[in-house]
């Protein structure tokens, strides 16, 4: 079967076949009249002719019905692609070279906020930014002369008919004709206000949380409460581009001076000016202690009463941000973030950073005033704990144990504090357990501890802990709870102190109370016995002229000799009592010593030996003989007491000079010569509860 028959092909068998009836009618002109001769071979020609012809005839009707169908699918094709350009989600233009829009799209109009009817045959230009417009056309330039690629994509704002403007994102290419020449520019916008508004908020919160990392490492690594404030408004100013943030402080009465302050050259400066709003402790005390957060968007939009609207527009406030800053349950301040010149609507992301760098503003200030308690303490107590000062000539705070826990006890944070006070270094604690860290055993005040912070959000008291060396100390313990930026619960800050040699100081203390108590009690009893051996003594000097007989003189010599000695001894025991001093005199311990050793082996049981080493060159001392005697045949006898089975007593002594650096070290002491006596035994010792 043959193919489809081409116009031309059929136009020139038609001529063909003409010819070949001309030539077939010169032939029959030039034959001899003998119709019988070339009629046959005639009809014969023109048949195959017309043959032919109608083959070429079929064809072309065959390529004229492909042709119409090919038509038909074009039309279809072009109605579909209309379709899609029509009904694309994207706004799709069609302009000439100069930006007249020749068609566009339901998206485009939409977009443009402008029918499509209206929108044919505008420059393009009109619904774009006044600021833009010339880089448009600028850019329509370049694309006509060819000197930029057929493909750019550029963003430029829209300005729709009577709407708000828009960011877009274009994307241009060239249309050419069959000669390669620029024809029409297609256009392709999407409103792209979305996706920079959301990475806005994404760089903002970037940066929101970079400032709220700035701030509490410098809170950690400065106690410059000023410089820390100063630098904490002047940033957060600059991330709020807002015209005035400051920090207010309370004052008793409720009143308050503002402490730091950054604001705009426009506007009065209020740095060290005190405020007092007269409505401000009926109404709003309360709630900022409870963490009441106070976003103003328009001081003049009826929420507020006209006492404090007129307070307010006094500083040039139209707008503002208030969070408090709190201590515990108390209320220490207020950061505020104002707008002057306009209303302004608060964004919840600027909520969020207030409330966060209060949280830490309130670390910094509690950090700097432990830090002057420490401070005033420290003065207090300078002749004391001069070797403290020495060793610290800056009191950081950071010597305090600070660690962040997770409300499992996981161990979020450990700083250099706690690594001094408990030994672990931070690397071997992170993520442990802290309640089995620092715990030997159950310990219900922890427990207490978790419930309290979680419920208010802060607890202080002692806690009994063991550090990495297993010594056991108490410390005072100062909780506060940390929350999200949903106001959840996440984690708990720990500030630790060691306070195991307060709480020693305080036991020697009460130790001392008791010995007074005891000394008072003696001298009672002294008083009574003096008032009992003077009779006895006086009896005895008057029997002695009514009994001269020997026998009763030696007696009455014994006895006058036993109370005198008892009245010595008693009053030794209130001259302890008083705390008041015998008299001094020059004393030669060497004899001291033998007369008590010569006593105690004479006394003691043969079980007990006694020995003494002292050096030929012992210095004499000043002291009361008698006093020292005691002292000696106390300590000789608790030595005895301690020994019931035998054993041995070892009195020594030896010569000691004192520096002017062990004097500095023991503030009861001073430079200069003394002796040193030791009275050993190989006893049990004393039980504690006895010593104590």
């Amino acid at each position: 079967m043959r193919g489809p028959v081409k116009e031309d092909e059929f136009f020139q068998q038609l001529r063909m076949l003409y010819g070949r009836v001309i030539a077939l009618q010169k032939q029959t002109s030039a034959m001899p009249s003998k119709q019988e001769v070339w009629l046959p071979a005639a009809l014969e020609e023109l048949n195959t002719a017309f043959e032919e012809l109608q083959v070429a005839e079929e064809g072309l009707h065959a390529q004229t019905e492909q042709l119409a169908a090919a038509h038909a699918q074009v039309e279809a094709e072009c109605q579909r692609y209309q379709e899609l350009f029509e009904f694309a989600p994207e706004g799709y233009l069609i302009t000439d070279l100069e930006g007249i829009i020749l068609e566009a799209n339901h998206a485009a109009a939409q977009l443009l906020n402008l029918s499509q009817q209206l929108i044919a045959g505008k420059p393009l230009a009109t619904f774009i930014a006044k600021s833009s417009r010339q880089t448009l056309r600028s850019q329509l330039a370049q694309l006509k002369l060819g000197q930029l690629e057929r493909l750019q994509e550029w963003e430029l704002p829209l300005q729709p008919r009577q709407g708000m403007p828009l960011d877009a994102a274009i994307t241009v290419t060239t249309a050419y004709n069959r000669q390669g020449k620029p024809r029409t520019l297609r256009w392709l916008l999407r409103d792209i206000t979305e996706r920079k508004q959301a990475a806005e908020v994404l760089r903002q919160q970037t940066e929101r949380e970079r400032l709220v990392v700035e701030i509490a490492q410098r809170i950690r690594q400065s106690l410059n409460l000023e410089k820390i404030l100063s630098t904490t408004v002047s940033e957060v100013r600059q991330f709020l581009q807002c015209d005035r943030v400051f920090i207010y402080r309370f004052e008793p009465d409720w009143g308050g001076i503002v402490v730091v302050e950054s604001v705009g050259g426009d506007w009065k400066p209020i740095v060290g000016s005190r405020l007092k709003d007269p409505t401000f402790v009926e109404a709003y005390v309360q709630p900022y202690k409870e963490g009441r957060i106070q976003a103003t968007e328009d001081i003049y939009a009826g929420e507020l009463t006209q006492c404090y609207v007129d307070f307010l527009a006094e500083f040039q406030v139209r707008a503002a941000l208030v969070v408090p800053i709190l201590q515990g349950e108390e209320l220490w301040g207020l950061l505020v973030a104002n707008a002057c010149s306009q209303p302004r609507k608060w964004q919840q992301l600027e909520i969020n950073l207030l409330k966060q760098l209060a949280t830490q503003l309130a670390i910094a200030i509690q950090q700097s005033e432990l830090y002057q308690q420490v401070q005033t303490e420290l003065k207090e107590r300078q002749r004391a704990e001069e070797q403290i000062r020495q060793q610290a000539a800056l009191l950081d705070i950071a010597t305090d144990a600070i660690l962040v826990q997770s409300l499992e006890n996981q161990i979020l944070f450990w700083n250099q504090g706690a690594e001094h006070l408990y030994g672990w270094k931070a690397a071997e604690v992170m993520e442990q357990d802290l309640y089995e860290l620092l715990y030997k055993e159950p310990s219900p005040q922890f427990e207490v501890a978790q419930r309290t912070v979680v419920e208010k959000g802060e607890w202080q008291g002692e806690l009994h802990q063991v550090t990495k060396a297993g010594k056991d100390i108490i410390i005072a313990s100062r909780w506060s709870l940390m929350r999200d930026e949903q106001g959840q619960p996440k984690a708990i800050l720990t500030v630790n102190t060691d306070i195991t040699q307060q709480k020693q100081l305080e036991a020697q203390f009460l130790r001392s109370q008791r010995r007074e108590s005891l000394g008072t009690l003696a001298s009672g009893v002294v008083h009574d016995l003096n008032n009992v051996l003077a009779p006895i003594l006086m009896s005895g000097q008057l029997l002695k002229d009514k009994l001269p007989d020997e026998q009763s003189q030696q007696l009455l010599a014994i006895l006058e000799t036993n109370v005198k000695r008892g009245a010595d001894l008693l009053k030794q025991v209130l001259t302890f009592a008083r705390g008041s001093e015998g008299k001094r005199t020059t004393v030669q311990a060497e004899t001291l010593i033998s007369e008590v050793e010569q006593i105690a082996k004479e006394t003691f049981s043969k079980s007990i030996e006694v020995s003494t080493h002292i050096p030929s060159a012992l210095w004499p001392v000043i002291a009361d003989a008698t006093q020292l005697h005691q002292v000696l045949m106390n300590l000789c006898l608790n030595a005895r007491d301690a020994m019931p089975n035998g054993g041995t007593i070892t009195i020594a002594a030896e010569n000691l000079f004192i520096d002017a650096y062990y004097a500095q070290m023991n503030s009861d002491t001073q430079v200069g010569p003394y002796i040193v006596i030791t009275v050993s035994d190989t006893g049990t010792g004393i039980l504690p509860e006895v010593l104590d």
